[in-house]
């Protein structure tokens, strides 16, 4: 089951899973927890950041 082509979807071409596409499941899985990574690196830069610039002498 595809979508149209809609040029207002940003997921035109995404293909919805279907019952036993586990491993498009385990894909998506794996992509959100990258993000879910990323996303905690980023704020953990940050606070590091803001670490560094509150300690250093004036």
């Amino acid at each position: 089951m595809t979508h149209g082509p809609n040029p207002c979807c940003p997921h035109a071409n995404y293909r919805l899973p279907e019952l036993g596409d586990s491993n498009m499941q385990s894909d998506r899985n794996a992509d959100r927890s990258e993000r879910s990574a990323r996303v905690l690196l980023f704020f953990i830069l940050c606070a590091a950041v803001s670490w560094a610039l509150a300690s250093a002498p004036a």
